[in-house]
């Protein structure tokens, strides 16, 4: 996966079992505890470009 548009197209694929996550040491606990049931996959984002910050501008 090297795009945004690659991960919404997994994230569509796999409609409602899988998250996108840029680190999700909570949810990776949760998980595990068994506290989120139907989650099947992550789509991991950190490596992909331009989504690793978040800027502000005078529209919000």
């Amino acid at each position: 996966m090297r795009t945004a548009d690659d991960a919404v197209g997994l994230l569509a694929k796999y409609a409602g079992s899988a998250r996108i996550v840029a680190g999700a040491t909570d949810l990776i606990l949760e998980l595990e505890g068994g506290q989120r049931p139907g989650i099947t996959g992550l789509i991991d984002i950190t490596r992909i470009p331009g989504l690793d910050e978040i800027t502000m501008d005078e529209q919000g």
